[in-house]
């Protein structure tokens, strides 16, 4: 590579798995530079492009840019890539559909039976609307540089032994006992490539090594992970089985820098 690539990372607290990761792994890429901007939950909707930058539209997210990047906006034609972390966009957008819908081949049936096509077209409907590819349209509109999008982890295995205690990952849990799960692991795919066509954005999966078998994450990813809070020291609940931890982060992040690199290689 012959110059360091300037890599831009937004992302919601799904982000603080990255961070601490690459801290860890930051002298293993010396050709690579990377800013990381997150907000919590589903703050960065209060965000908006302007005159080139993605500016925060409220203190909030202001603040958290600051805390995760030392800058307060992100001047979009400075980068070479960017990649969206988390942000809405994941297996949950198919879980939700098959809670009203159901396939010929799904064995958990819903109220309305649907075709395969008019599944994918919902679901690929409800990546369009979610927060990550919102981000994506803004980052379009500064620059032609390559966007990739690397979903939320899936679900901690440990939902299958620790009971959420509002009952969050229930609706998880049946379709994977009724031997729903790989058709959802299919679908997310065929769908995640149906955005990347429409899109022009990449999504990369998350790395095999970390899955739990079709759905579900390994617990050793999930254990110790931190809130995106200054100093990346709190832990979440014992109960959170959404968040993964540094190991996940480096894995993921190697995972990205492996498309990156790719893709240039295809480019060229």
């Amino acid at each position: 590579m012959s110059r360091s690539r300037n890599i831009c990372i937004i992302g919601d607290s799904h982000l603080a798995a990255l961070k601490l990761g690459w801290d860890e792994m930051r002298p293993q890429y010396p050709y690579f530079a990377l800013d990381m901007f997150g907000s919590p939950k589903d703050r960065l909707w209060n965000t908006e492009f302007i005159s080139g930058k993605i500016i925060p539209t409220n203190a909030l997210v202001k603040n958290s840019f600051l805390m995760t990047s030392s800058r307060d906006h992100i001047p979009v034609a400075d980068y070479d890539a960017f990649c969206v972390v988390g942000c809405g966009f994941d297996v949950g957008r198919v879980i939700e559909k098959l809670t009203l819908h159901y396939l010929f081949r799904s064995k958990t049936q819903g109220a309305h039976l649907v075709s395969d096509g008019c599944f994918k077209t919902s679901v690929v409907e409800a990546l369009e609307a979610t927060l990550a590819a919102k981000i994506c349209r803004m980052v379009r509109q500064g620059s032609r540089c390559p966007i990739f999008i690397f979903p939320q982890p899936f679900r901690s295995d440990m939902i299958l032994k620790v009971r959420h205690p509002r009952g969050r990952f229930d609706q998880l849990e049946l379709l994977i006992k009724k031997g729903d799960d790989k058709l959802i692991h299919d679908m997310f795919r065929d769908s995640c490539s149906e955005f990347s066509k429409k899109t022009g954005v990449a999504v990369i999966h998350q790395p095999d090594e970390t899955r739990a078998g079709n759905i579900l994450t390994k617990r050793l990813y999930n254990e110790g992970a931190v809130r995106l809070q200054p100093g990346f020291a709190r832990k979440h609940k014992q109960w959170d089985c959404t968040h993964m931890n540094k190991d996940y982060g480096v894995a993921a992040l190697r995972s990205f820098f492996a498309t990156y690199e790719s893709s240039n290689l295809t480019a060229a």
